[in-house]
């Protein structure tokens, strides 16, 4: 163990949370999709921010809302995209079974990470966007690669024994999944913000998430989950901050 240790200090010394290294480890842009209505107004953030691209209107009056609800997560983008072409059909079949489980994941843990806000945020999460002072959240999952289990695997065992000689392994076996999100007020239909971002499998020395299909993509989510929320909730959102793009292992 110690000489394990001692192996991976100057690695984890050179992974240090610097700017440079959250742009070097940034995902590429998401392929945004017709799911948000005007994509000039999207701005690229720092490599740091939660999201690639985000967009809020200014002045709103945010004291007329105490609610929000989560919509039914979108994918027909994602069952559109042409990367499927290239799947075998049979196990094509099996993957788009998969998708509204995903989604339906999707919309619930964000609904239980705004639940664990809402005192904080001075609002309640509702099962209807029909009551007055409700904010919309519409979600869209667009793209979807799937880790691909076995190369994975060869990565795994790599990283284990040769720690950052796998890394490159687990990247060129590394799925990525694509999100895009509104706000609207749904009495008048006004996009209050929007967002967008794109994210890698997390990069770990020992991965062990990527022995099932989606578990990354799962692990995705959940973060975004996590930052929407604490967007409801963070007194400034230029202190909001990516998760660490490395992890010792991933469950």
């Amino acid at each position: 163990m110690k000489k394990l240790l001692m192996l991976m200090t100057p690695l984890l010394l050179m992974l240090t949370g610097c700017t440079a290294f959250y742009e070097a480890t940034r995902s590429d842009p998401p392929q945004l999709t017709a799911f948000l209505p005007d994509h000039k107004l999207l701005v690229k953030q720092s490599p740091e921010f939660p999201f690639y691209y985000f967009w809020e209107k200014n002045n709103i009056d945010w004291n007329k809302y105490d609610k929000v609800y989560v919509a039914p997560v979108n994918t027909d983008y994602l069952l559109k995209d042409t990367w499927w072409e290239s799947v075998d059909p049979k196990a094509l079949v099996n993957i788009k079974k998969d998708i509204p489980g995903l989604a339906e994941y999707m919309r619930s843990r964000f609904i239980s990470r705004l639940s664990r806000v809402e005192t904080r945020g001075n609002f309640k999460v509702v099962d209807s966007p029909e009551m007055p002072g409700t904010l919309s959240l519409e979600l869209a999952l667009t793209k979807l690669i799937p880790t691909k289990a076995e190369l994975n695997y060869l990565g795994t065992a790599g990283g284990f024994f040769l720690p950052g000689a796998g890394m490159a392994a687990s990247m060129a076996s590394a799925g990525h999944v694509s999100m895009e999100c509104k706000l609207i007020d749904p009495k008048t239909g006004e996009l209050l913000m929007m967002y967008a971002d794109r994210e890698d499998d997390p990069s770990a020395l020992i991965n062990l998430a990527g022995f099932c299909w989606y578990n990354a993509a799962k692990d995705n989510i959940d973060m975004w989950a996590r930052q929407t929320a604490s967007m409801a909730v963070v007194s400034k959102l230029q202190d909001m901050r990516r998760d660490f793009p490395f992890q010792l292992i991933n469950y």
